[in-house]
């Protein structure tokens, strides 16, 4: 009896819901706002799949593209480094070049473009790829989160990356010596100085690595993740 009062009772809920007699007025007018905002969205923001995308989109990306070859070109002014130690001869002048010149100029123990680049078991990190390990390093969020993490990673030299809900710390496997423009002597130095590595690596990240950029596809790179996207990495939800 009680398993036949129960199936009665899904039976219920669920033509409860596909009649809609738990609605009132108020959730179908949320429910129609919704889907007017989301279409605006996508016709004013993101424009049809395949396609370069919206005006709105387009400018965003260029504007992105221009802080980065601005930024990059003030710090080359000033950057003292021989150019056997990263520094290029020339100003760079395309966005190829200033995510260059961004790369080699603050390198970061966290910037592990896969599993195969730390020091761990096969099964650490076994879902991170090039096109998403921004999202899952922790000192790549351009937020508070991001900068905390950053800061104890370069002074630990160990990465601190999200993997299953869990925060994890791993060492990485340098792909090649850098020598960064900035470096501390002292604990204030460092500190000072690990922020604007922080900083010049996100710069670096923005728009795209220099491999991805170089190409005459147009490809417009992974970037970076949306500030305190991180905090949801850590939440298991089930659908």
């Amino acid at each position: 009896m009680e398993q036949i009062i129960k199936e009665y009772e899904r039976v219920q809920a669920k033509l409860a819901l596909r009649n809609g007699e738990k609605c009132d007025k108020y959730d179908y007018l949320i429910a129609i706002s919704c889907g007017v905002i989301s279409g605006m969205i996508d016709v004013f923001a993101v424009g049809k799949p395949g396609e370069e995308g919206s005006a709105l989109w387009r400018n965003i990306d260029k504007g992105a593209d221009e802080l980065v070859k601005k930024a990059a070109q003030l710090i080359w002014r000033f950057d003292k480094r021989k150019p056997s130690e990263g520094r290029m001869k020339n100003m760079p002048d395309t966005i190829q070049k200033c995510i260059q010149y961004l790369e080699n100029a603050f390198p970061v123990c966290y910037d592990a473009s896969s599993k195969y680049y730390v020091d761990a078991d096969s099964d650490v990190l076994s879902h991170m790829r090039p096109i998403n390990h921004h999202i899952m390093s922790l000192s790549h969020s351009p937020d508070i989160v991001g900068l905390w993490f950053s800061l104890i990673d370069q002074f630990t030299d160990i990465g601190s990356y999200i993997d299953n809900g869990h925060i994890i710390r791993v060492k990485g496997i340098p792909k090649k010596e850098k020598i960064p423009l900035l470096q501390g002597t002292d604990f204030l130095s460092k500190m000072y100085c690990g922020v604007f590595n922080w900083i010049g690596h996100i710069l670096s990240d923005l728009v795209g690595a220099n491999t991805t950029r170089a190409k005459e596809t147009g490809e417009r790179g992974s970037g970076v993740g949306i500030p305190f996207y991180e905090l949801f990495l850590l939440l298991k939800l089930r659908t």
